[in-house]
């Protein structure tokens, strides 16, 4: 959407970049609940699965509330960049997290 912005304003295209998005926002966010529920340490794996859960919420509401700020200071296609460029970086994040040590580490706590 930032590289052709003139697409922005046909309707069908407006349609596809929704559903892509939501589809994969929703996809993201059940990848990291899974994430969350086989990182959780078992005697305490409900509580710290509802933190995971709040925290996606908060998320998505300060995403939100975030959006509304930066559309009175950026251009759309601008918002585009940085949307990209966060996506971007949580990937870079999710590819530096050992998550096998952290299960050896909940295990260690177990003995």
């Amino acid at each position: 959407m930032a590289i052709l912005p003139d697409l922005g304003n046909k309707d069908t295209m407006m349609i596809i970049h929704m559903l892509i998005h939501h589809s994969c926002r929703t996809l993201a966010l059940v990848t990291c609940f899974s994430i969350g529920m086989a990182l959780s340490w078992k005697p305490i794996a409900a509580t710290q699965f509802a933190f995971y859960m709040t925290f996606g919420n908060l998320g998505i509401s300060s995403g939100s509330f975030l959006m509304g700020q930066l559309s009175q200071t950026l251009a759309y296609t601008h918002i585009f960049y940085v949307l990209a460029a966060l996506a971007i970086t949580a990937l870079l994040i999710l590819q530096a997290l050992n998550l096998e040590y952290h299960k050896k580490q909940l295990t260690s706590f177990e003995n």
